[in-house]
């Protein structure tokens, strides 16, 4: 990042109401070095003292998102995930939340109980002109088990914006993003995808947001078969490289995605990294019949290259075996 676009950065973040000035030091060629914080903390837990060990669940609405809070027994909060089902008239969508996004899994009791509040970035206007906003929400435990989560009112009434109220930039929601990332992966975007996955990994480097969203858009794909889940899945195994994990996936993809270049390419790319050359080739071939992304044929052109190496080298060891 420029200088300028540092400087442009430090004004927005230091007027919005977000944030605040923590500390401050004076450099020696006079300028200083700034240390923000959040006024309001993403996610916060707490141990509480509780009758019942069963998570119960509250959601309201904030300007851009929704509040949750959950309490109940520590084992839902360790490496857990939260399943949102919403709908509003005929409109019904998901939501998908690593619970405090990985920060906390390593400080948790199984056998004490905590309240979890947290804030999720949500665009409610998808939900057109409805003011309440039903929901079922449900727990996916790291074994994979789902428990459904109680609550009093299974629902939440949007909020009125005061015309004079500033939106609080809230975290972004990592399994989101994931799912931006599927979307790229599919329409062969693909400067936008490492643009992106660059900026996630930086805030998150050990990567708890790609295997939580594995698991989550696996429990999604599993209640509903859907394209775009799969996609999710994939783009998620590739950058763990779980390519074998990947080959899988992407073949279920093939099977109903048979008119997308970009997945021929991305099964090219998985097969030349597990050393498969001929299978490569002929997904290289069919990508070439299908992309009308330009994106998609430079990148072909780098995979086709290597493919050619690695054919040209498999023929020699034949030779040599032979001779």
């Amino acid at each position: 990042m420029t200088n300028e676009s540092n400087k442009s950065l430090q004004e927005y973040l230091s007027k919005d109401p977000s944030f605040s000035t923590y500390k401050e030091w004076s450099l020696p060629d006079q300028t200083k070095v700034i240390l923000l914080k959040r006024n309001e903390l993403n996610s916060e837990i707490k141990k509480i003292e509780c009758n019942s060990t069963d998570p119960n669940i509250e959601i309201e609405s904030l300007i851009n998102g929704i509040k949750i809070k959950i309490t109940g027994n520590g084992r839902f909060f360790s490496q857990s995930n939260l399943l949102l089902d919403l709908q509003a008239k005929n409109i019904e969508l998901n939501e998908n939340v690593s619970l405090a996004q990985g920060a906390f899994h390593n400080t948790i009791n199984s056998k004490t109980c905590y309240e979890l509040h947290q804030n999720v970035p949500m665009d409610l206007d998808l939900f057109e002109s409805s003011k309440r906003i039903f929901f079922k929400a449900r727990i996916l435990e790291k074994n994979g088990l789902i428990k459904s989560i109680y609550s009093i009112k299974n629902y939440f009434d949007r909020q009125e914006i005061p015309a004079n109220q500033k939106e609080i930039i809230l975290m972004a929601n990592k399994i989101r993003e994931v799912e931006k990332l599927g979307k790229y992966l599919s329409i062969g975007d693909f400067k936008k995808l490492f643009d992106l996955v660059g900026i996630l990994n930086q805030s998150d480097p050990k990567q708890i947001y790609l295997k939580d969203s594995e698991q989550i858009f696996k429990k999604r794909f599993e209640e509903e078969d859907r394209l775009d889940f799969a996609y999710n899945i994939l783009i998620s195994q590739i950058l763990q490289r779980k390519i074998n994990d990947a080959k899988i996936t992407i073949n279920t993809i093939l099977e109903k995605d048979k008119n997308n270049g970009n997945a021929y390419l991305t099964n090219a790319i998985i097969n030349t990294y597990l050393f498969e050359p001929s299978i490569s080739k002929e997904s290289i071939n069919i990508a070439r019949e299908l992309s009308k992304s330009d994106q998609s044929d430079e990148i072909l052109n780098i995979v086709d290259g290597i493919n050619n190496i690695m054919q040209l080298n498999f023929g020699k060891i034949i030779y040599y075996l032979k001779t």
